[in-house]
């Protein structure tokens, strides 16, 4: 069975959803709030913490450390992972062992 569409175009039907659409007034002074809010959000969300640290890192004796503090960090963590003498030659072995084709230490 079709299911039965009313036509889009029906005047009874649009007299009867203009009657029921209600008219509602904006309080006074709405939009002059909304905009003070608006401007309110603004100014507090100025920018991300990123845009606020980059002028201050930016500047010349501040960028130098900055670097520094980097490096330092890097080379750290670079020693830090950097497998000691005794593990290479234990590892150096032990494929010697496995592997009879491998020149000994």
């Amino acid at each position: 069975m079709k299911p039965h569409h009313p036509p889009l175009d029906d005047p009874r039907l649009r007299a009867l959803l203009r009657a029921a659409r209600p008219a509602a007034e904006l309080p006074p002074g709405f939009s002059a709030a909304v905009w003070r809010r608006i401007e309110r959000h603004e100014a507090t969300a100025a920018g991300s913490w990123f845009e606020r640290l980059a002028p201050w890192l930016l500047r010349p004796q501040w960028a130098a450390a900055s670097l520094a503090l980097v490096m330092l960090a890097g080379a750290l963590l670079g020693a830090r992972h950097t497998p000691a003498p005794e593990r290479l030659t234990a590892q150096a072995r032990y494929v010697a062992a496995v592997n009879p084709f491998q020149p000994r230490p």
